[in-house]
């Protein structure tokens, strides 16, 4: 921080460092509150966004800890998750087409988008 006294106004040059930016703001202060004010207001800013940081981050991690992937069926416009019940299906469907496995997404796109529309027509209470 750099202060310059000019009579009875100081001015400061008050430099942050939030990666990967860094905010430099001039300070003008004839009372000595106004560095206080940016600072505070800096800091509540960082203190209401980091939940959202974290909370992304979590959600992000939790699907990649449990090995589960997302996957946007375009016909029917939804998302499905790949875990072991959504593999185990999947196998099943291999075996009712008469095909060898391989990773689903390995696919191409239509292969994929027949599955997705085999999927919606069978529970997985079908195979009971």
């Amino acid at each position: 921080m750099l202060l310059h006294n000019y009579a009875n106004v100081r001015t400061a040059t008050l430099i942050i460092a939030i990666s990967p930016l860094a905010i430099k703001l001039p300070c003008y202060e004839a009372e000595g509150n106004v560095m206080r004010h940016y600072f505070s207001a800096l800091l509540l800013g960082a203190a209401l966004l980091a939940p959202i940081a974290v909370k992304a981050a979590d959600d992000d991690h939790r699907d990649r800890k449990n090995n589960e992937q997302r996957y946007y069926d375009r016909t029917n416009r939804d998302y499905h998750q790949w875990n072991d019940n959504e593999n185990q299906v999947y196998r099943r469907y291999l075996q009712e087409q008469h095909r060898d496995y391989r990773e689903f997404n390995r696919n191409p796109r239509r292969e994929q988008d027949n599955y997705w529309k085999w999927r919606h027509q069978h529970n997985d209470d079908d195979h009971r």
